[in-house]
């Protein structure tokens, strides 16, 4: 089975290895202002790009099959010949949702949020989504949403370049942090709740106490926006992916990268858009270009590489229950199983509509939400290309699902969070 951070014996291992905030021993940095990092990322590119097509060949010049590069926010509406969601929370104003996630387990809780700057507390009430609390306090817009695993915190970050913490008894916000100089690009949580770390595009990350809501450790190297950051599965190492084409390994006790990768990764130097552990050791890295590589963190080198079959950024990859199957995502409309004993494709879905998010229901049924604002539910197991569900509803682009029981919830560019009810056969 996959790690479970949620067990209480595997918590106490956690905590013993992981820092020690109050430890006079241990270096603790001041809230004096750092020397952010000089950025060098590629960002000058030419406007056409958004919307030409782009030609390659192969190792013989023969020529491939082109993928238009499509300006997603430029898509006209898309009428839905039908709705159905369950339940359906629309924002006020009516403005792009760009974040939904789930409270935990055994909860009807969701936050969402996006361009209208506010956290919608909502809850699942049998066929109505229920709105509790809208927090406010942000100055731009919410673009990432995560409640800690023991679901006493919520955490929101903001382009404002801040993270606030919300108490969930009373969602109060008890803490912002201002530590970061940039554009939050990602959140990670502690399995203990009690440490929240955040990359943003200044290249730092930063790590807080949040009982104190102080600054614990800066984590410095990168060069370009950190776009994505994981815990080791024996949670004593911090792994983080850049803009700027490298993997890093950091020491949360000491703030000191032990290893930085970009040797053997994507050979255009191409930025890492997402991670993702499949065991104690390997690390899976797909980058920009939709090259999907693997490191190994005790080995510190580049081990192996994916099949390229993805030709556009790789916008999610996550394992299912069992870490025995892969899904990757993109917006070349390709969603991708893989075998992760030895990395080789067992299905791609040509879904025919850029995905950004995609995620597993258990250990086989894959979910993937969709340009066209259609969710569609697949047999991760199996070839077939017809979708087992198709949800419609959403009249624009889906950027988050999150799931509840029988549930998916999507939040999506028409301002819109909807629930829609799986009813699948036994898979």
């Amino acid at each position: 089975m996959s790690y479970n951070p949620a067990d209480d014996e595997v918590l106490e291992e956690e905590e013993e290895a992981f820092i020690d905030i109050d430890d006079p021993n241990v270096e603790i940095l001041d809230d004096s202002e750092p020397q952010p990092v000089e950025s060098s990322s590629d960002e000058d590119v030419d406007a056409d790009n958004e919307n030409r097509v782009e030609e390659a060949g192969d190792d013989n010049g023969e020529p491939q099959q082109t993928v238009e590069v499509v300006d997603l926010n430029a898509v006209q509406d898309h009428i839905p010949e039908r709705d159905d969601a369950v339940a359906t929370f629309t924002s006020t104003p009516k403005l792009p949702v760009h974040a939904v996630t789930h409270q935990m387990k055994g909860t009807s809780i969701f936050a969402a949020s996006g361009e209208g700057e506010e956290v919608f507390i909502l809850q699942l009430n049998g066929d109505s989504l229920q709105l509790v609390e809208s927090l406010k306090g942000h100055t731009d817009t919410v673009s990432l949403l995560q409640f800690s695993p023991d679901g006493k915190w919520l955490a929101s970050a903001s382009l404002d370049c801040t993270v606030r913490l919300w108490d969930t008894a009373t969602w109060a916000c008890v803490h912002q942090l201002t530590d970061l100089y940039g554009e939050i690009m990602c959140l990670l949580w502690h399995p203990s709740s009690l440490v929240l770390a955040a990359g943003a595009d200044d290249a730092q990350l930063a790590m807080w106490n949040v009982q104190k809501g102080s600054l614990a450790m800066y984590f410095v190297g990168h060069r370009g926006p950190v776009t994505c950051a994981l815990w080791t599965p024996d949670v004593k190492k911090l792994v983080s992916g850049s803009n700027d084409g490298c993997v890093s390994v950091f020491n949360p006790k000491t703030g000191v990268a032990e290893l930085s990768l970009t040797k053997d990764l994507s050979n255009d130097n191409a930025g890492v858009t997402a991670m993702c552990f499949v065991n104690s050791d390997q690390c899976i890295v797909g980058c920009e270009d939709g090259t999907i590589h693997v490191v190994s963190v005790r080995s510190e080198k580049v081990v192996s590489h994916f099949e390229e079959l993805h030709e556009q950024a790789i916008e999610s990859m996550c394992v299912n229950d069992l870490s025995t199957l892969l899904l990757t995502a993109s917006c070349d409309c390709k969603l991708i199983v893989w075998n992760v004993n030895d990395f080789s494709p067992r299905t791609v879905f040509n879904v025919k509509e850029s995905v950004i998010p995609a995620i597993w229901v258990g250990s086989s049924v894959v979910a993937a939400g969709c340009s066209d604002g259609v969710v569609r539910v697949w047999d991760g197991r199996s070839e077939r290309q017809e979708p087992l569900q198709e949800f419609m509803g959403h009249r624009r682009m889906i950027f988050r699902l999150a799931l509840v029981d029988d549930m998916i919830v999507s939040s999506s560019d028409d301002g819109c969070v909807k629930c829609f009810k799986l009813s699948l056969p036994e898979v």
